[in-house]
Protein backbone atom coordinates (compact mmCIF):
# COMPACT_ATOMS: atom_id res chain seq x y z
CA UNK A 1 0.00 0.00 0.00
CA UNK A 2 1.77 3.25 -1.37
CA UNK A 3 -1.24 5.50 -0.19
CA UNK A 4 -1.83 7.15 3.18
CA UNK A 5 -3.39 4.59 5.73
CA UNK A 6 -4.59 7.50 8.45
CA UNK A 7 -4.04 11.29 9.07
CA UNK A 8 -0.81 12.65 7.78
CA UNK A 9 0.86 13.49 10.94
CA UNK A 10 3.65 15.38 9.87
CA UNK A 11 5.53 17.25 6.97
CA UNK A 12 9.15 16.44 7.70
CA UNK A 13 9.32 14.41 4.50
CA UNK A 14 7.17 16.47 2.44
CA UNK A 15 8.56 17.20 -1.15
CA UNK A 16 10.46 14.14 -0.89
CA UNK A 17 10.10 10.91 -3.10
CA UNK A 18 11.05 7.66 -1.71
CA UNK A 19 11.38 4.04 -3.58
CA UNK A 20 11.37 1.59 -0.72
CA UNK A 21 13.59 -1.82 -1.44
CA UNK A 22 11.91 -5.54 -0.86
CA UNK A 23 13.55 -6.65 1.88
CA UNK A 24 14.39 -7.83 5.76
CA UNK A 25 13.89 -4.52 7.95
CA UNK A 26 15.29 -5.19 11.71
CA UNK A 27 17.12 -2.80 13.98
CA UNK A 28 18.01 -6.12 15.72
CA UNK A 29 21.59 -7.66 15.56
CA UNK A 30 22.98 -3.98 15.19
CA UNK A 31 24.44 -3.62 18.39
CA UNK A 32 25.80 -0.17 17.60
CA UNK A 33 22.45 0.84 15.69
CA UNK A 34 20.12 -0.01 18.43
CA UNK A 35 22.60 1.61 21.27
CA UNK A 36 22.40 5.03 19.31
CA UNK A 37 18.77 4.55 18.80
CA UNK A 38 17.71 4.21 22.28
CA UNK A 39 20.66 6.98 23.03
CA UNK A 40 18.69 9.84 20.30
CA UNK A 41 15.20 8.59 21.21
CA UNK A 42 13.71 6.73 18.31
CA UNK A 43 14.48 2.78 19.21
CA UNK A 44 11.03 2.53 19.93
CA UNK A 45 9.61 3.30 16.72
CA UNK A 46 12.48 1.52 14.81
CA UNK A 47 12.09 -1.63 17.05
CA UNK A 48 8.25 -2.11 15.70
CA UNK A 49 9.51 -2.22 11.92
CA UNK A 50 9.27 -5.80 10.88
CA UNK A 51 8.70 -5.54 6.74
CA UNK A 52 8.87 -3.13 4.04
CA UNK A 53 5.28 -2.19 4.91
CA UNK A 54 5.82 -0.30 8.11
CA UNK A 55 9.03 1.92 6.26
CA UNK A 56 6.28 3.09 3.61
CA UNK A 57 3.73 3.47 6.78
CA UNK A 58 6.17 5.65 8.37
CA UNK A 59 7.39 7.60 5.39
CA UNK A 60 3.44 8.49 4.46
CA UNK A 61 2.61 9.52 7.94
CA UNK A 62 5.13 12.40 7.88
CA UNK A 63 4.37 13.78 4.70
CA UNK A 64 6.86 11.40 2.01
CA UNK A 65 6.05 9.92 -1.09
CA UNK A 66 6.41 6.55 -2.18
CA UNK A 67 7.84 5.78 -5.63
CA UNK A 68 7.14 2.43 -6.41
CA UNK A 69 8.46 1.87 -10.32
CA UNK A 70 10.43 4.81 -11.63
CA UNK A 71 13.42 5.96 -9.72
CA UNK A 72 13.68 8.78 -11.81
CA UNK A 73 11.38 10.40 -9.68
CA UNK A 74 12.51 9.41 -6.10
CA UNK A 75 14.99 11.17 -3.56
CA UNK A 76 16.24 8.56 -1.86
CA UNK A 77 16.16 4.61 -2.49
CA UNK A 78 15.90 3.04 0.64
CA UNK A 79 17.01 -0.72 1.09
CA UNK A 80 16.80 -3.31 4.17
CA UNK A 81 19.98 -4.89 4.75
CA UNK A 82 23.02 -4.73 1.99
CA UNK A 83 22.36 -8.63 1.44
CA UNK A 84 18.79 -7.93 0.18
CA UNK A 85 18.35 -9.10 -3.81
CA UNK A 86 16.94 -5.69 -4.53
CA UNK A 87 19.99 -4.18 -3.14
CA UNK A 88 22.55 -6.12 -4.86
CA UNK A 89 20.68 -5.78 -8.25
CA UNK A 90 21.05 -1.83 -7.38
CA UNK A 91 24.56 -1.85 -6.36
CA UNK A 92 25.59 -3.89 -9.36
CA UNK A 93 23.37 -1.35 -11.89
CA UNK A 94 25.82 1.22 -10.16
CA UNK A 95 29.07 -0.89 -11.12
CA UNK A 96 28.05 -1.23 -14.38
CA UNK A 97 26.68 2.62 -14.79
CA UNK A 98 30.61 3.55 -13.45
CA UNK A 99 32.21 0.70 -15.57
CA UNK A 100 30.51 2.53 -18.55
CA UNK A 101 31.54 5.52 -17.70
CA UNK A 102 35.19 4.86 -17.47
CA UNK A 103 34.58 3.62 -21.25
CA UNK A 104 33.16 6.90 -21.93
CA UNK A 105 29.11 5.96 -22.50
CA UNK A 106 26.73 6.94 -20.76
CA UNK A 107 23.11 5.42 -19.57
CA UNK A 108 20.94 8.23 -17.91
CA UNK A 109 18.66 5.71 -15.88
CA UNK A 110 21.73 3.90 -14.65
CA UNK A 111 23.82 7.30 -13.89
CA UNK A 112 20.54 8.20 -11.82
CA UNK A 113 21.31 5.50 -9.51
CA UNK A 114 25.01 6.32 -9.09
CA UNK A 115 23.65 9.86 -7.91
CA UNK A 116 21.19 8.18 -5.67
CA UNK A 117 22.92 4.79 -3.94
CA UNK A 118 21.07 3.37 -1.48
CA UNK A 119 20.52 4.52 1.91
CA UNK A 120 19.74 2.53 5.31
CA UNK A 121 16.00 2.45 6.27
CA UNK A 122 17.31 4.13 9.85
CA UNK A 123 18.60 7.11 8.43
CA UNK A 124 14.46 7.80 7.92
CA UNK A 125 14.31 7.44 11.40
CA UNK A 126 16.89 8.97 12.85
CA UNK A 127 16.27 11.75 10.41
CA UNK A 128 12.56 12.09 11.54
CA UNK A 129 13.54 12.34 14.95
CA UNK A 130 16.34 14.84 14.73
CA UNK A 131 14.09 17.47 12.20
CA UNK A 132 11.21 17.31 14.78
CA UNK A 133 13.14 18.94 17.52
CA UNK A 134 14.38 21.68 14.81
CA UNK A 135 12.52 24.97 14.91
CA UNK A 136 13.76 25.77 11.03
CA UNK A 137 12.24 23.43 8.94
CA UNK A 138 9.24 25.45 8.17
CA UNK A 139 11.06 28.00 6.93
CA UNK A 140 13.44 25.90 4.65
CA UNK A 141 12.04 25.01 0.98
CA UNK A 142 13.08 21.46 -0.67
CA UNK A 143 16.19 21.64 -1.44
CA UNK A 144 17.84 23.34 1.31
CA UNK A 145 15.78 21.00 3.57
CA UNK A 146 17.76 18.34 1.72
CA UNK A 147 21.26 19.56 2.02
CA UNK A 148 20.90 20.92 5.67
CA UNK A 149 18.57 18.27 7.27
CA UNK A 150 18.48 15.30 5.10
CA UNK A 151 22.09 14.52 3.79
CA UNK A 152 23.03 11.04 5.11
CA UNK A 153 26.49 10.30 5.82
CA UNK A 154 28.67 7.12 4.84
CA UNK A 155 27.65 5.17 7.52
CA UNK A 156 23.58 5.44 6.15
CA UNK A 157 24.52 3.86 2.94
CA UNK A 158 23.91 0.03 2.04
CA UNK A 159 25.65 1.14 -1.17
CA UNK A 160 28.09 3.86 -2.19
CA UNK A 161 28.89 4.92 -5.71
CA UNK A 162 32.48 6.74 -6.09
CA UNK A 163 30.27 9.30 -6.92
CA UNK A 164 28.96 9.74 -3.51
CA UNK A 165 31.83 9.08 -2.03
CA UNK A 166 33.95 12.26 -3.60
CA UNK A 167 30.97 14.33 -2.58
CA UNK A 168 31.36 13.24 0.88
CA UNK A 169 35.04 13.53 0.73
CA UNK A 170 34.57 17.06 1.25
CA UNK A 171 33.34 16.59 4.55
CA UNK A 172 34.12 13.66 6.15
CA UNK A 173 37.39 11.64 6.32
CA UNK A 174 38.27 8.27 5.09
CA UNK A 175 36.83 6.73 8.26
CA UNK A 176 33.78 8.91 8.08
CA UNK A 177 34.40 11.40 10.86
CA UNK A 178 32.67 14.84 9.96
CA UNK A 179 35.65 17.26 9.14
CA UNK A 180 33.64 20.33 10.24
CA UNK A 181 31.53 19.42 12.87
CA UNK A 182 31.75 17.77 16.54
CA UNK A 183 31.63 13.60 16.05
CA UNK A 184 29.22 11.90 18.85
CA UNK A 185 30.94 8.92 20.91
CA UNK A 186 28.60 6.42 18.01
CA UNK A 187 31.07 8.17 15.30
CA UNK A 188 33.92 7.83 16.84
CA UNK A 189 32.85 3.71 17.28
CA UNK A 190 32.19 3.62 13.96
CA UNK A 191 35.32 4.88 12.61
CA UNK A 192 37.29 2.65 14.99
CA UNK A 193 35.40 -0.44 13.43
CA UNK A 194 36.70 0.79 10.34
CA UNK A 195 40.11 0.89 11.19
CA UNK A 196 40.21 -2.62 12.52
CA UNK A 197 38.45 -3.68 9.47
CA UNK A 198 39.71 -1.52 6.69
CA UNK A 199 41.94 -4.55 5.36
CA UNK A 200 38.17 -6.52 4.74
CA UNK A 201 36.24 -6.73 1.71
CA UNK A 202 33.06 -7.70 3.24
CA UNK A 203 30.69 -6.13 4.62
CA UNK A 204 29.99 -6.44 8.55
CA UNK A 205 27.37 -9.05 9.81
CA UNK A 206 24.54 -6.06 10.48
CA UNK A 207 24.82 -5.33 6.58
CA UNK A 208 26.23 -1.60 6.77
CA UNK A 209 28.92 -0.99 3.81
CA UNK A 210 32.31 -0.31 4.60
CA UNK A 211 34.83 1.36 2.65
CA UNK A 212 36.73 -0.96 -0.08
CA UNK A 213 39.33 1.79 -0.38
CA UNK A 214 41.98 0.02 1.97
CA UNK A 215 43.22 -3.00 0.46
CA UNK A 216 44.88 -5.71 1.68
CA UNK A 217 48.78 -5.52 2.10
CA UNK A 218 50.14 -8.20 -0.04
CA UNK A 219 53.86 -8.66 1.42
CA UNK A 220 55.18 -10.05 -2.10
CA UNK A 221 54.39 -6.32 -3.75
CA UNK A 222 55.76 -4.14 -0.43
CA UNK A 223 57.60 -5.98 2.08
CA UNK A 224 59.21 -3.16 3.62
CA UNK A 225 55.98 -2.17 4.53
CA UNK A 226 55.48 -4.97 7.33
CA UNK A 227 58.55 -4.66 8.74
CA UNK A 228 58.61 -3.34 12.60
CA UNK A 229 59.69 -0.29 12.94
CA UNK A 230 62.85 -1.59 14.96
CA UNK A 231 63.76 -3.24 11.60
CA UNK A 232 63.11 0.23 9.52
CA UNK A 233 64.90 2.40 12.25
CA UNK A 234 68.13 0.44 11.82
CA UNK A 235 68.08 -0.81 7.98
CA UNK A 236 67.15 2.35 6.43
CA UNK A 237 68.46 5.47 9.10
CA UNK A 238 71.94 6.46 9.47
CA UNK A 239 73.31 6.85 12.80
CA UNK A 240 72.40 10.95 12.97
CA UNK A 241 68.93 10.06 11.62
CA UNK A 242 68.24 7.64 14.84
CA UNK A 243 69.52 9.71 17.51
CA UNK A 244 67.51 12.91 15.98
CA UNK A 245 64.22 11.06 15.81
CA UNK A 246 64.81 8.36 19.01
CA UNK A 247 63.90 9.42 22.51
CA UNK A 248 65.89 8.76 25.31
CA UNK A 249 64.25 6.00 26.53
CA UNK A 250 65.78 3.82 23.42
CA UNK A 251 68.30 2.90 25.43
CA UNK A 252 68.43 -0.64 23.56
CA UNK A 253 69.00 1.25 20.17
CA UNK A 254 72.37 2.17 21.04
CA UNK A 255 73.97 -0.41 22.59
CA UNK A 256 77.98 -0.60 23.18
CA UNK A 257 79.99 -3.14 22.22
CA UNK A 258 80.96 -3.39 25.81
CA UNK A 259 77.57 -5.62 26.33
CA UNK A 260 76.68 -5.60 29.63
CA UNK A 261 77.03 -1.61 29.27
CA UNK A 262 74.11 0.87 28.11
CA UNK A 263 75.68 4.63 27.59
CA UNK A 264 74.10 7.84 26.82
CA UNK A 265 74.55 9.05 22.99
CA UNK A 266 77.78 9.92 21.60
CA UNK A 267 79.99 9.24 18.87
CA UNK A 268 81.14 5.91 19.79
CA UNK A 269 81.44 3.94 16.08
CA UNK A 270 80.81 0.90 18.29
CA UNK A 271 76.91 1.18 18.65
CA UNK A 272 74.72 -1.24 17.79
CA UNK A 273 70.85 -2.56 17.98
CA UNK A 274 70.14 -5.27 20.75
CA UNK A 275 68.67 -8.51 18.94
CA UNK A 276 66.79 -10.26 21.56
CA UNK A 277 65.42 -13.66 21.62
CA UNK A 278 63.30 -14.01 24.75
CA UNK A 279 63.07 -17.60 26.38
CA UNK A 280 59.32 -18.12 26.12
CA UNK A 281 59.05 -20.83 23.33
CA UNK A 282 58.80 -24.43 23.60
CA UNK A 283 61.92 -26.29 25.08
CA UNK A 284 64.09 -27.56 22.53
CA UNK A 285 62.25 -25.74 19.58
CA UNK A 286 64.75 -22.60 18.67
CA UNK A 287 63.57 -21.87 15.34
CA UNK A 288 66.21 -20.70 12.51
CA UNK A 289 70.00 -20.53 13.32
CA UNK A 290 70.42 -18.07 9.97
CA UNK A 291 69.95 -14.46 10.08
CA UNK A 292 68.37 -14.43 6.88
CA UNK A 293 66.04 -16.67 7.35
CA UNK A 294 64.66 -15.28 10.38
CA UNK A 295 64.29 -11.81 8.44
CA UNK A 296 62.64 -12.80 5.41
CA UNK A 297 59.70 -14.55 8.08
CA UNK A 298 60.29 -11.00 9.63
CA UNK A 299 58.76 -9.46 6.68
CA UNK A 300 55.81 -11.67 6.57
CA UNK A 301 55.32 -10.90 9.92
CA UNK A 302 55.29 -14.71 11.22
CA UNK A 303 56.40 -15.72 14.89
CA UNK A 304 56.20 -18.91 16.78
CA UNK A 305 53.98 -19.71 19.08
CA UNK A 306 54.62 -18.82 22.78
CA UNK A 307 54.58 -21.53 25.16
CA UNK A 308 51.05 -21.82 27.25
CA UNK A 309 53.51 -22.19 30.44
CA UNK A 310 55.23 -18.94 29.44
CA UNK A 311 52.89 -16.86 28.05
CA UNK A 312 52.38 -15.21 31.68
CA UNK A 313 55.61 -15.71 32.86
CA UNK A 314 58.27 -12.82 34.52
CA UNK A 315 60.30 -13.21 30.41
CA UNK A 316 57.14 -12.16 28.67
CA UNK A 317 56.01 -9.62 30.92
CA UNK A 318 58.85 -7.61 30.22
CA UNK A 319 58.92 -8.26 26.38
CA UNK A 320 56.72 -4.92 25.56
CA UNK A 321 59.26 -2.85 27.62
CA UNK A 322 62.27 -4.08 25.26
CA UNK A 323 60.22 -3.49 22.23
CA UNK A 324 59.45 0.23 23.50
CA UNK A 325 63.28 0.70 24.06
CA UNK A 326 63.85 -0.14 21.09
CA UNK A 327 65.48 -3.95 20.56
CA UNK A 328 64.76 -6.21 18.01
CA UNK A 329 62.85 -9.14 19.57
CA UNK A 330 63.07 -11.97 17.17
CA UNK A 331 60.97 -16.21 18.06
CA UNK A 332 64.42 -17.43 16.57
CA UNK A 333 67.62 -17.97 18.09
CA UNK A 334 69.58 -17.35 15.92
CA UNK A 335 73.14 -16.27 14.89
CA UNK A 336 72.54 -12.48 14.93
CA UNK A 337 71.13 -12.34 18.50
CA UNK A 338 73.21 -10.27 21.12
CA UNK A 339 71.01 -10.84 23.90
CA UNK A 340 68.88 -13.53 25.21
CA UNK A 341 66.12 -12.76 27.94
CA UNK A 342 65.54 -15.50 30.46
CA UNK A 343 64.89 -16.60 34.36
CA UNK A 344 68.23 -16.67 35.51
CA UNK A 345 69.45 -16.15 39.48
CA UNK A 346 71.81 -12.68 38.63
CA UNK A 347 70.99 -9.75 36.48
CA UNK A 348 73.19 -10.03 33.17
CA UNK A 349 75.48 -12.56 32.20
CA UNK A 350 78.39 -13.00 29.22
CA UNK A 351 77.17 -16.35 28.00
CA UNK A 352 80.29 -18.29 27.45
CA UNK A 353 80.35 -22.91 27.11
CA UNK A 354 81.53 -23.52 30.43
CA UNK A 355 78.54 -21.97 32.46
CA UNK A 356 76.76 -23.47 35.59
CA UNK A 357 73.11 -24.52 34.34
CA UNK A 358 72.66 -23.72 38.14
CA UNK A 359 72.28 -19.87 36.82
CA UNK A 360 68.75 -21.00 35.44
CA UNK A 361 66.08 -21.05 37.58
CA UNK A 362 64.12 -23.76 35.69
CA UNK A 363 66.80 -26.50 35.28
CA UNK A 364 65.34 -28.17 32.38
CA UNK A 365 64.43 -25.18 30.38
CA UNK A 366 68.30 -23.47 31.24
CA UNK A 367 69.76 -26.79 29.82
CA UNK A 368 68.34 -27.01 26.51
CA UNK A 369 68.59 -23.04 25.67
CA UNK A 370 72.52 -23.36 27.04
CA UNK A 371 72.78 -26.77 24.59
CA UNK A 372 71.38 -24.33 21.95
CA UNK A 373 73.82 -21.66 22.07
CA UNK A 374 76.85 -24.48 22.42
CA UNK A 375 75.64 -25.92 19.08
CA UNK A 376 75.68 -22.47 17.68
CA UNK A 377 79.10 -21.37 19.12
CA UNK A 378 80.69 -24.83 17.37
CA UNK A 379 79.69 -23.44 14.40
CA UNK A 380 81.06 -20.14 15.12
CA UNK A 381 81.90 -17.94 17.93
CA UNK A 382 79.18 -15.71 19.41
CA UNK A 383 78.71 -13.57 22.04
CA UNK A 384 75.43 -13.35 23.65
CA UNK A 385 74.44 -11.52 26.54
CA UNK A 386 72.04 -13.53 28.82
CA UNK A 387 69.76 -10.59 30.75
CA UNK A 388 66.91 -11.31 33.44
CA UNK A 389 63.28 -9.84 33.47
CA UNK A 390 64.69 -7.10 36.30
CA UNK A 391 67.66 -5.93 34.37
CA UNK A 392 65.46 -5.34 32.06
CA UNK A 393 62.70 -3.17 34.26
CA UNK A 394 66.05 -1.53 36.38
CA UNK A 395 66.76 0.40 32.64
CA UNK A 396 63.75 1.87 32.57
CA UNK A 397 64.37 3.76 35.74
Amino acid sequence: NTQPCGKVETKIFGGFGFMILDGKYTIEGNHLQKKQAKSEGWYREASEVKSQQDVIDFVLKHGGKIVSVNHHDADFVVGGNVHDARVSIFERAIERAEELGRNGETDDSLQKMVQLGVIKWTFLYATYHRVSKSNELDALGVTEKKGALFAPRKHDYLVLSNYIKNHLGNVEDIHGMHLYEDSSMFEFKRALSEVETQNFDDPDVDGSYLDKRYKRMDSNHDKTGTIPWQHQLDTFFTKDEKMAITGPRHKFSFMEEDTLSIESRSDSTNQYTMILYPDIYTIGKYGSQKEDDVLNETQNQKERAVCKKSATSEVASVLPLTKVMGAKTTSHLHEGVTHVLCDIVCDTLNWNPCICTKTFRDPKRGSSLHQRLKEMNSDSPINVVLVSPSWIRAQWL
